[in-house]
């Protein structure tokens, strides 16, 4: 992520943007009108409309997809976490209501491209914090995420793209289970 600084009303504001997100004008001006009027919140959360493909996608738990991008860097940091990382604070945290566009996936091979990278790093950040696998994890996780997803996240109303997101979130909840169990073998192996 970039941080672009914005030193207005004697604070240090930070707008983060990854590099598949876009501000359209009507959030920079939502913006500009918070900062002008001495925001009273430490951070605000800013709905992203997240595309796979040219399709946006409306439901999979996709969308609105909150995510506190923009905040007063004396009052707030980003986590540790090797995988989504977030912004942390603990004063109030009020919410934008213009979108971020978010161009997260041009198709499949950058989605499940990315899904091969997190599902590496979440069984690496569970493995460091004690976790371990069991079957329960590799067998009824995955085909709950795909339930959740398609059924109860309705992405069923995404058509054929949702259907694609909760089968690549069921693969990525096996996977990233699989990798902790082998993270485990090797670890035993090596004592």
């Amino acid at each position: 992520m970039r941080e672009q600084p914005l030193d207005l009303v004697g604070k240090f504001w930070v707008l983060s943007v990854d590099c598949d997100e876009r501000i359209g004008p009507e959030l920079a001006d939502e913006i500009k009108r918070l900062l002008a009027q001495d925001a009273p919140c430490d951070a605000y959360s800013i709905p992203r409309r997240t595309f796979l493909g040219r399709k946006e996608i409306r439901h999979c738990g996709w969308y609105p997809d909150r995510t506190v991008r923009l905040f007063d860097r004396s009052k707030a940091r980003f986590s540790d976490s090797l995988v989504h990382e977030h912004v942390v604070t603990t004063g109030p945290v009020g919410e934008c209501r213009e979108h971020m566009l978010h161009y997260s996936f041009s198709g499949l091979a950058p989605l499940l491209d990315k899904l091969n990278r997190y599902s590496d790093l979440s069984a690496r950040q569970m493995f460091d914090a004690g976790r371990r696998c069991s079957v329960f994890d590799l067998t009824l996780r995955p085909s709950f995420a795909f339930f959740k997803t398609y059924v109860l996240r309705a992405g069923v109303l995404d058509g054929t793209e949702g259907l694609i997101i909760a089968v690549t979130t069921a693969m990525l909840t096996f996977s990233k289970y699989a990798k902790l169990r082998e993270l485990e073998r090797q670890s035993s192996s090596t004592r």
